[in-house]
């Protein structure tokens, strides 16, 4: 979804906001989705996968 703004100017900016100097992997953020999706008592829940960043 963010692969335009990370290919733009921004990018290296908002790669430098997180310790681990890139965005997640889809395959990373789909453990925590499956996670979720698996539990009957997840309601209401955020979760921020965003690697310590602000990039939302």
């Amino acid at each position: 979804m963010g692969q335009t703004i990370m290919d733009a100017g921004d990018g290296a900016a908002i790669r430098a906001q997180s310790p681990f100097n890139r965005v997640a992997r889809p395959a990373e953020v789909a453990g925590a989705v499956l996670f979720l999706a698996s539990s009957e008592w997840s309601s209401g829940t955020v979760l921020d996968l965003n690697g310590a960043s602000y990039f939302r």
